[in-house]
């Protein structure tokens, strides 16, 4: 009898373990389909966490507090993170002004986008074209 304590100790460990991968693994699940309509909507400035609750269902609050509680990115910074990324293609591999870019991309301020861009790439959108322009161009 005392045997089938540690027994039952040993399963009651595993399904937590089994558990915690599971809720890991549903996370990283969540992550993708917030990330996937990320992709297909981050140049519509009124793309927002608003709108992601309203696809999946759920409370913009609760979808917050999920990625903090799985440590995973929060809404803004994979937004964020897609729009500056495209910004940077788009200053690199075209002539367009920067205002126009800013706004293909889903900013509805310039202001807001230049701050953005500075942040991630530490420097102005002319600087980095000027420093990422192909030879012979």
């Amino acid at each position: 009898p005392a045997h089938d304590g540690d027994h039952d100790t040993r399963l009651i460990a595993a399904m937590k373990k089994r558990s915690a991968w599971n809720s890991l693994e549903r996370a990283k699940s969540f992550e993708n389909k917030i990330r996937e309509m990320v992709d297909a909507n981050f140049r519509d400035a009124s793309f927002k966490l608003r709108t992601v609750a309203g696809v999946l269902d759920l409370k913009e609050s609760y979808i917050q507090t999920l990625l903090i509680k799985e440590r995973l990115p929060s809404f803004r910074s994979i937004l964020q993170e897609k729009r500056t990324a495209a910004m940077g293609a788009e200053v690199v591999q075209t002539l367009k002004p920067f205002f126009q870019i800013a706004a293909e991309c889903g900013y509805a301020s310039l202001s807001t986008a230049e701050e953005a861009f500075k942040a991630h790439f530490g420097c102005t959108p002319v600087q980095y074209r000027a420093q990422n322009k192909k030879d012979g161009e």
